[in-house]
């Protein structure tokens, strides 16, 4: 939140509003993802759930904590999900990011490396060996 904070020359409203695009940035996320994996009724009803999770909306007004798991996890979904339908390394790069800031937002956060590391694996063993190299970037 420093970049915010920097650019609202301290102003806490600047903050807070930031910590709000990243809550309802998350929306968006989990509608791709839901409907790329179960089609329109599942992103719609996936968005309608993160929309109105009080969880969500609790933690995307709080000043003093902000807590942006949501966001990263929303983020790192949708990252390796287009990755594993595409086959484009680009995309584990998205979740990577959305992994990084899961982790680094709270303790809680250190659970999302398990499966994106499983599904990271999965998806070097299903490519043959030249996408291999080019998925580690050999």
């Amino acid at each position: 939140m420093i970049p915010a904070a920097w650019l609202g020359n301290g102003n806490p409203t600047v903050v807070v509003f930031a910590i709000a695009l990243f809550g309802i940035a998350v929306v968006p996320m989990v509608w791709w993802t839901a409907r790329s994996i179960g089609g329109m009724p599942a992103g719609l009803a996936a968005a309608l759930l993160a929309a109105v999770s009080p969880s969500l909306i609790n933690y995307s007004t709080f000043l003093w904590n902000p807590v942006l798991v949501e966001t990263g996890t929303a983020l790192a979904c949708l990252g390796a999900w287009q990755a594993w339908r595409t086959r484009q390394p680009r995309w584990w790069v998205v979740a990577a990011a959305g992994t990084a800031l899961a982790s680094q937002s709270h303790l809680t956060g250190l659970v999302l490396i398990l499966p994106m590391a499983a599904l990271f694996a999965l998806a070097l063993r299903r490519g043959p060996s030249g996408q291999r190299r080019r998925l580690l970037g050999l």
